[in-house]
This record gives structure tokens, sequence and C-alpha cells, in this order.
């Protein structure tokens, strides 16, 4: 039951802290994949426990570029998230301010041509750490993504603020709360600072599926609607058919954004299987609606293993009753931050079926042959 399972988490937790600590970074995340290929129940939650590695590898905020450095893209990238979140948590506890500056520093080395895909890590991970710097109260948090310069990395800071709000409301004793009490001591829920109350803001509302979006400023419903669904199916005990109803609910530019959260939620709820992926996609009764479902899947696909075949290959099973040239091109965009150069977003693109190739390199932000 329930405390069997926090037991068995536990037990997790503890093996890859001691992994990390004798050996460091890398074969604690050999460790975690190890664990994800024997079990289901690890490889569901595998992003969290990859964060709690990133946490506990934070070395202090001098060295946050090296421990940064040293994590493996496995399992969304769980491990860079955490060691961003675990220099806010650290900066809370030492009394930090959020600064400008603090802020727009912090992935400055990431901003160079091909290591987009660093920069959105790292962009991501401060969000998350930015929702525990303020003691999870959502809008102060936002407040400081709205901080940084660069528009994709206020997106981005913005997603991983909404993806923190949920998932500590969902999992409170998530494997990042436990690995942080267990990386720098000082009571179970160390992140959540000294002395502070309970949050004061309401993170979600089982009564109202599309809260917190419903109450944000419109400049966040982009990054807020791209992860609702992961709340909605949470609340409905994962029905998918219900999830797609509160998705036309959602304000009307917003809901290709809310199909295609719950494609990446259904891509995750059936462990990236593509023909589970597919079959549950399928209970979308719209079929543009749909067309985002399978967007979601196949670029969920393609994130979560950081390679470019797993997101082709989603679009590349799809009948041709669907719309497969949405597949590809949204495969494509997702290369733009993921592959390092053009030269990788070409490679990749022509590896996809005849006639759906214009649609990759039209994603990919490459040229296409005019007929």
């Amino acid at each position: 039951g329930r405390l069997g399972a926090q037991r068995k988490q536990a037990c997790y937790d503890a093996m890859l802290l001691a992994t990390l600590r004798a050996q460091g970074v890398r074969p604690a995340m050999e460790a975690l994949n190890a664990v994800v290929a024997r079990d289901r129940d690890v490889a569901r939650d595998a992003h969290v426990y990859a964060h709690g590695i990133g946490i506990a590898a934070f070395a202090g905020a001098e060295r946050v570029g090296e421990s940064f450095a040293a994590c493996t893209p496995e399992h969304q990238s769980g491990c860079y998230h955490g060691v961003v979140q675990a220099y806010f948590m650290d900066a809370r506890r030492s009394g930090g301010e959020v600064s400008a500056e603090a802020v727009n520093a912090l992935c400055r080395d990431h901003r160079a041509e091909g290591r987009t895909w660093l920069q959105f890590q790292c962009a991501h991970g401060m969000g998350h750490g930015l929702v525990m710097f303020h003691g999870h109260d959502l809008p102060t948090a936002l407040k400081g993504c709205d901080l940084l310069d660069s528009g994709f990395e206020r997106e981005t800071c913005y997603q991983g603020a909404f993806m923190e709000n949920a998932v500590n409301a969902m999992m409170p004793h998530h494997p990042a709360a436990e690995l942080a009490h267990g990386a720098h001591g000082g009571g179970a829920h160390a992140h959540h600072g000294a002395g502070a109350g309970p949050p004061t803001f309401k993170a979600l509302d089982p009564d109202d599926l599309l809260y917190p979006c419903t109450v944000v400023e419109e400049r966040y419903w982009s990054a807020c609607y791209s992860m609702q669904t992961s709340v909605i199916l949470h609340f409905t005990g994962q029905d998918v058919a219900r999830t797609a109803r509160e998705c036309l609910r959602v304000p009307e530019r917003m809901r290709s954004t809310c199909f295609v959260s719950l494609g990446r939620d259904i891509s995750g709820m059936t462990v990236q299987n593509r023909a589970e992926s597919r079959r549950r996609c399928a209970a979308v009764p719209d079929p543009a609606d749909r067309a985002w479902c399978h967007v979601g899947a196949a670029t969920n696909m393609l994130n979560v293993t950081s390679r470019a075949e797993d997101g082709v290959a989603y679009c590349r099973e799809l009948p041709d009753t669907e719309d497969k040239a949405r597949c590809y091109e949204s495969v494509g965009t997702q290369l733009r931050v993921l592959a390092s150069g053009e030269a990788e977003r070409e490679e990749a693109c022509r590896t996809v079926e005849a006639g759906y190739v214009d649609a990759c390199r039209r994603g990919a932000g490459l040229a296409v042959a005019t007929r």
C-alpha cells in the first residue's frame, strides 16, 4: 500500500544518495537507470528522482556550473533542474535575495549557439527553484522569472514554476524533498525555509480543475496551460476523456496548448509506450485536438531520451488519417532546442518518411524546396 511505496522510495533515495556521495553524479544517474529498468513505479517518477540527484549534487553557489555540467540528460533532464533548485534553496537558507543580476547570471554559460538545450534546462530549473525560494508562493516566484532579460528563458522559467507548484501539491513527499533534506540536513523539508508556515498561495483547487491558470495574469497562461493536464488527470483518476473535455473549457487560444500537455502526460502515463499513447490520444474526439495530443506525445518521447528518432518513430507509426504533417513539424520545432546545430537538424529530418520531410524541415527552421 501507500506506506510500502513510501518505504521503497526511501530505500531507493538512500541508495542513490550513498552512490552520489561515494562515486559522484554520473554513477548515481547510472544507478537510477538500473532501477528504472527494473521497477515501473520508479520509471514513472524517474524525473523527480533525477531532480533529487541534482539537488544532492549541489556543492555551493560558486560551483553551481560544475555541478550542472556533471549531470546527464536522462529522465527529462531532472538532474540539471535539481542543481539549479538547490542553488535557490541554498540562497534562501543563507538569507540571500533574488536580484535581476543573479537570475540573469545563472544561465549565462548556456546562451551560445548550439547550447539552447542546456539553456532551457537551466531556466526550467530556475522556475522550480524560485517557487521553493519563495516558500511555494507561486505569483511571487513568477515575478522572479519576469526579471529574466531573455524571452525564451522567461517562458521556460514560468513552466518550471508551474511544474513545481503542481508537483509539490500532488506529491508532497517526492524524492526531491526527501533528498534535499538528506543532502543538507535541517528537517524533512529544509527547502520550505526555517520557520516558514504553510504557503500563502493555494497551489491547486480540486473544485476548479483549470486553477491556477484561471487566476494568473495572461502572460503566464501559455506556461500554465502547458502543465495543467497533469493536475486535471491527478484529480480525475487519470481520466483522459474527462481531461479532454476540460481542455475544451480553456481560452480558445490555449486550446492546442492544453491538448499538447495531455499528449505529454499520456506519454508519461504509458512510460513512453508508443502504441498505448496513440490509443489513449484516440480518446480525444475532435481530429484537430487529437493531432495536438499526438504532438505532445511525440515531443515527449524525444524529450525523455534526447533522441530525435524517438519522436520521429511516433509520427511514423501514426495512421495516415491522422495529421502526420503536424506531428513531424512539431518534432522539427523541438529539434531547434535539442539539436546542437543545423547539421544535426538536417540529419534528423532526413530520416522522416517520404512526403513529410518538408514538414520536419519547416519546423526545424531549415530551407524547404518550393514547388
